[in-house]
């Protein structure tokens, strides 16, 4: 929902002439006790949650806050959403396994598709919540919900999708040892660049992906990831690093992921463009 909680500060919409809409209720990642309190008396539908923050830098959640919002979503019989857009195929079974939490519905994004149309996405949850969308079972289109879209039912992309997933599953051991190596030796390069130059600096993530965060603090969400962030700085990194043929989407927020196409050279040449770049940073400050 674009109406608000999407860049900083979150309770501002994300565009001109975007109402704010009283069905969305910003809550705080990695603050349990602060959905908690900002939830109590509320009669929610969903709760939905990243299981790591993309937009804000790959910050990863908190295994007993994604435990806590189940065990709550439990009590008061509030479906728990996971947005896996970004993480559901960076692990053989989603984020949502390597935390051991199951939601009751995942979003998905274009690899469901193989990456074949714009269009493609998904939703995978419980059988009953999925079981609203059947169009045999419910023929009448007042007894079940809505879901449409320019591709969906789209054979080709549907081909491609099972193609797509069933290769991944086929290699798995190789696919994500392979990226699952890489995000370790890139965070590793990263924090010892940092540590060795003593630039005030953080980095975050999971698994293949992982940010950098020019901060005073190190970030467990997207506020704390923006309270204090050095703007220019990350600016200043993203023209350094593409002069030297890195590239990545975001200047003001640099994160990473690592496929199966990267190798350890690729990774090798990022850490040494960051280090490079802090050592010349570490010099400006002295």
């Amino acid at each position: 929902d674009l109406n608000r909680a999407v860049n900083y500060p979150y309770d501002k919409p994300a565009a001109l002439n975007l109402p704010i809409s009283d069905d969305v209720i910003p809550l705080p990642f990695n603050d349990l006790e602060g959905v908690i309190n900002r939830i109590r008396g509320e009669e929610l539908a969903c709760v939905i949650v990243e299981p790591v923050l993309g937009s804000a830098g790959f910050i990863p959640a908190d295994k007993d806050f994604l435990k806590g919002l189940r065990e709550y979503c439990d009590r008061k019989s509030i479906v728990l959403i996971f947005d896996e857009v970004i993480t559901g195929f960076r692990h053989p079974n989603g984020l949502q396994a390597y935390y051991r939490v199951q939601p009751d519905l995942t979003t998905m994004g274009k690899t469901v598709g193989g990456q074949y149309f714009a269009g493609a996405g998904g939703i995978c949850g419980r059988a009953d919540i999925m079981g609203l969308l059947d169009q045999i079972k419910r023929q009448n289109f007042w007894e079940r919900s809505a879901h449409g879209g320019t591709f969906v039912g789209n054979a080709l992309t549907m081909r491609a999708g099972y193609v797509t997933i069933s290769e991944l599953f086929k290699r798995k051991d190789e696919v994500y040892e392979h990226v699952g190596s890489l995000g370790s030796f890139a965070v590793k390069g990263l924090n010892r660049a940092i540590e060795e130059n003593g630039v005030e600096a953080y980095v975050t993530g999971a698994l293949s992906l992982f940010g950098l965060h020019f901060t005073k603090e190190k970030p467990i969400n997207g506020e704390t990831a923006e309270r204090t962030k050095d703007r220019k700085l990350s600016r200043a990194l993203f023209a350094f690093l593409l002069d030297k043929g890195v590239a990545y989407l975001t200047p003001n927020t640099p994160h990473f992921t690592v496929s199966l196409a990267h190798s350890k050279g690729d990774v090798e040449r990022l850490v040494s463009g960051v280090d490079e770049f802090l050592t010349q940073v570490k010099s400006v400050k002295q």
